[in-house]
């Protein structure tokens, strides 16, 4: 293999292609020579090198000195690239898709500000249409809308002005503008007509989540048993861990019922904080997300979009312009991989889990995930030891090699 990024790059059909790296990650189990046969843009067969019969047909990739696990999906994004979700121009998704690829993200979720209503509901309507698009990298697999229903004494980089209190007919708007597409609604638990939110939110399969909120044990617990069942970016945006009270926070890291998404960027989360946060939540409920923004997979300090709110960008550290508070993240999700396991401790297939099969299951991605015979052929190679990614591959196709 040669060569760069190349969104037209493509193995030809004529046979199966059979990946052969050091190892892979299913994730949760390993195993060592590791081979895996793509048939189209499904996974046909897992297993030991050595396994497999009749190897002249097969089209065999060798990538010695690496590792594999699926696809990165990122359930929490606004943006990557110079792409500002809220605000996309000409070329800018297919932008975005290729820079997550380059950093071994296969699916994501394309994440909303709070905006007035008709904009809101436009910029959805239009996040509907990228979804049901074939997009050249990583694919955009439903909508996730984080507010306006969120907390203003809380509001983390939203607009404070455009929070409003929940509106079901607003939810109804959106929920039509969507078209089947919206996967996670985010609004803060303690606002009066949460608990029909919920009931609503689950009506439709949609994933209602907790976030920007002070509520108290009693709010919360409420929504839950109304079907909730998420915690936005735990500690961020939340009353913090108190020994005299239990807020949302400390609800999300004993209550096994919630998937809980965590920032690993080393910018949102104390590197403690996050081990304490991964002693707490069950293995199989931790979501890995990068909250990334405009400026994500740039590199560079400057001026950048989140919404309508703008942004300065210097070594990686995002504030609003004139208020000084983190506005979203510039890390994607392969340094957050990275940074998990150094932080935590955590085995390396509890790592991935994380970052690819919790993330898809949390939102009902059933097909990806996993590196299962019938799955999505989303896979990303590292390098074993630098664990930077070596390529990456959507649907069975390569949209992303690094020699």
């Amino acid at each position: 293999l040669a060569g760069q990024t190349s969104s037209a790059y493509r193995y030809g059909m004529s046979k199966d292609y059979l990946l052969h790296v050091d190892y892979c990650l299913t994730p949760h189990t390993r195993i060592n020579h590791a081979a895996i046969v793509l048939r189209g843009q499904r996974i046909f067969a897992v297993g030991g090198f050595s396994a497999f019969q009749n190897k002249e047909s097969y089209e065999i990739l060798n990538l010695p000195g690496c590792y594999a696990i699926p696809g990165f999906v990122d359930t929490h994004i606004y943006g990557a690239a110079g792409a500002d979700l809220m605000d996309l121009k000409q070329g800018d998704i297919d932008r975005m898709s290729m820079a997550l690829a380059r950093h071994g993200v296969t699916t994501f979720l394309p994440t909303t500000q709070s905006a007035p209503a008709n904009r809101l509901k436009s910029v959805v309507k239009q996040l509907a249409e990228i979804c049901a698009q074939e997009l050249p990298g990583a694919q955009a697999a439903g909508i996730h809308i984080d507010g306006p229903f969120l907390s203003d004494r809380l509001p983390g980089a939203h607009s404070e002005s455009f929070l409003r209190g929940i509106d079901l007919e607003e939810t109804k708007e959106l929920l039509f503008a969507a078209d089947g597409h919206l996967k996670i609604f985010s609004f803060a638990p303690e606002l009066a007509g949460s608990d029909r939110l919920t009931r609503l939110l689950v009506s439709r399969g949609v994933v209602p989540s907790l976030g920007h909120s002070h509520a108290s044990r009693e709010n919360i617990i409420n929504v839950l048993e109304q079907g909730a069942r998420r915690c936005s970016h735990v500690m961020n945006a939340m009353a913090p861990l108190s020994q005299r009270t239990s807020g949302l926070a400390a609800v999300a890291l004993t209550e096994q019922r919630m998937w809980v998404e965590l920032i690993v960027d080393g910018v949102h989360i104390a590197p403690t904080m996050i081990k304490l946060a991964c002693k707490c939540i069950a293995p199989e409920k931790l979501v890995c997300i990068s909250n990334a923004m405009q400026a994500a997979g740039l590199e560079q300090d400057g001026t950048f979009q989140l919404g309508t709110r703008t942004v300065a960008v210097k070594e990686g550290f995002a504030t609003i312009v004139g208020k000084g508070k983190i506005a979203g993240a510039t890390k994607l999700l392969d340094e957050n991989y990275r940074r998990l396991k150094e932080y935590t401790g955590l085995s390396q297939t509890a790592v991935a889990a994380a970052c690819t099969e919790n993330p898809a299951n949390s939102v009902c991605l059933n097909d990806r995930g996993r590196l299962r015979p019938g799955k999505r052929a989303d896979i990303v190679v590292f390098d074993r030891k630098t664990h930077t990614v070596r390529m990456t591959i959507a649907g069975g196709k390569v949209v992303y090699r690094n020699d």
